[in-house]
């Protein structure tokens, strides 16, 4: 009789364990779906970042070489960028407007290929301690990815450390050649 009783909790322990062992599968390709997500936004946050990085150096090399060139009343020096981009400045008085102009064709620089405008504005007074930069993205692209959007630069000639500070805000849609 006791030979019964132990069939009985030997089959429900074997069911509950399948049961158990045969639900974890979908948790575990759900997971693995997660992390392949996971992964790709990562990747796409790092290429955002790349982009953003590549803009900063772009605008703020332009904006430096214009103001040593009207500070030692010369040209400005190009040595950042390569033959195919042209920079056009408009001098108003105190107001500049530099176009960064990489051409419908593109150009690489340090590595990325550019191509579309950047149109940088501000208001130049060499006394002040700060100066803040706008540009505006005309049909530019970075690495075949469009960035639409708008952007402020707040160059300060001093922080409280006595140090050169520049702070960005940023309004930037970045359309991957996917669509994404």
């Amino acid at each position: 009789m006791k030979r019964k009783k132990i069939a009985p909790r030997i089959l429900t322990t074997f069911i509950v364990l399948s049961l158990v062992f045969t639900s974890c599968t979908k948790d575990e390709n759900d997971s693995a779906d997660t992390q392949q997500q996971n992964l790709e936004e990562l990747r796409m946050s790092s290429e955002m970042d790349d982009m953003e990085t590549v803009l900063e150096d772009v605008v703020i090399t332009a904006y430096e070489d214009q103001e040593t060139a009207e500070n030692r009343m010369a040209n400005a020096v190009q040595a950042y960028f390569s033959d195919c981009v042209t920079i056009t400045a408009v001098l108003q008085l105190n107001h500049r407007e530099l176009t960064i102009d990489f051409g419908t064709e593109g150009c690489f620089v340090n590595g990325h290929l550019l191509k579309g405008q950047i149109v940088v504005t501000y208001d130049r007074d060499p006394e002040a301690q700060e100066v803040m930069l706008n540009y505006t993205l005309v049909d530019f692209y970075i690495n075949l990815r469009q960035l639409i959007g708008t952007r402020t630069i707040l160059r300060e000639l001093s922080n409280e450390n006595g140090n050169p500070q520049f702070t960005h805000t940023l309004n930037l849609t970045v359309i991957w050649p996917n669509g994404a």
